[in-house]
């Protein structure tokens, strides 16, 4: 899914958000701005939104060190999360569908996102989870997807946010429970970009043991198949199906052809506008029976 205009904008906000953040001197961030600002100028508008943030985000790194940006609100939303996590895990048990409520908690845990967002409050979070029942996922989606799990040996799950690992994990333990025989491969970022998931919090919210887990080798807000490495691609081409979370992976996934599973809450303007919901609206979608996006 290309990038338009007001991807341009946000990501040179992003550069100036962190450049605040961290207080960076003023000929530092003369230097960052001018690059981003080069670097946006000449950049065709063949790539997605993910791709730009990350290129920027190296820009910004080479210059003035910071890498990720965003490390304290990672452990943060890891352990209130994980503090969370029993609580959560009962409601979904106690559900006539548990599938179900594990699939609307995993979309709520996609609110923790400080790419698409300046901030992420914890009352809003909150509030989120209170609502989980509101979230209605397209029934026939839902079919699909159950339909699909039951024949099912390979399931790759691509991560977004860390915090909403947590949730992703309820996910993902959910669907073992109901089938067991499938393999789960998690996969995360291959470094620090925004508040992304990485090993080191894949580590944090203690996923299953049965869970394999490797990155995506790239340092991007998303899964851009063109520039990850060979076995990523093989993996995600080869899986009977994938689940792809978050807004990043749909923009740098939409319209390749896998069968991918996407799983979002509309937080940006751009994705409102797009499918015609409010913001904070659950998206649940199969790559094969979107509509064109690009």
């Amino acid at each position: 899914m290309r990038a338009d205009a007001e991807c341009y904008i946000c990501c040179r906000n992003k550069v100036i958000s962190l450049m605040e953040q961290y207080n960076i001197e003023s000929q530092k961030r003369e230097q960052t701005l001018n690059e981003v600002d080069q670097y946006l100028q000449q950049n065709s508008m063949e790539n997605s939104a993910p791709e730009l943030l990350g290129d920027v985000l190296g820009i910004l790194e080479r210059i003035t060190g910071i890498q990720g940006g965003y490390a304290r609100q990672k452990r943060k939303y890891n352990q209130l999360l994980l503090s969370m996590y029993s609580q959560l895990e009962r409601q979904v048990k106690a559900q006539k569908s548990p599938l179900y409520a594990a699939l609307q908690y995993a979309l709520v845990g996609n609110y923790i996102d400080f790419g698409a967002m300046d901030d992420v409050y914890v009352e809003k979070l909150e509030e989120l989870l209170d609502k989980r029942k509101t979230f209605v996922i397209d029934e026939q989606e839902y079919l699909h997807f159950c339909g699909e799990l039951s024949n099912a040996k390979s399931l790759v799950y691509l991560t977004d946010n860390a915090g909403e690992i947590v949730t992703d994990r309820l996910l993902i333990e959910t669907i073992l429970h109901h089938y067991p025989d499938v393999k789960v491969t998690v996969i995360v970022r291959g470094n620090e970009v925004l508040n992304d998931a990485t090993l080191e919090d894949v580590k944090d919210v203690q996923f299953d043991e049965r869970i394999a887990v490797m990155t995506n080798g790239v340092c991007f807000p998303g899964t851009p198949l063109e520039r990850v490495p060979e076995k990523v691609r093989t993996m995600v081409g080869q899986a009977d199906l994938c689940i792809a979370k978050g807004q990043g992976n749909f923009e740098s996934l939409c319209g390749c052809g896998h069968n991918i599973y996407y799983l979002f809450l509309c937080k940006c303007q751009m994705f409102v506008n797009r499918f015609q919901v409010s913001q904070f609206a659950p998206v649940v979608k199969n790559e094969k029976r979107l509509c064109n996006f690009n």
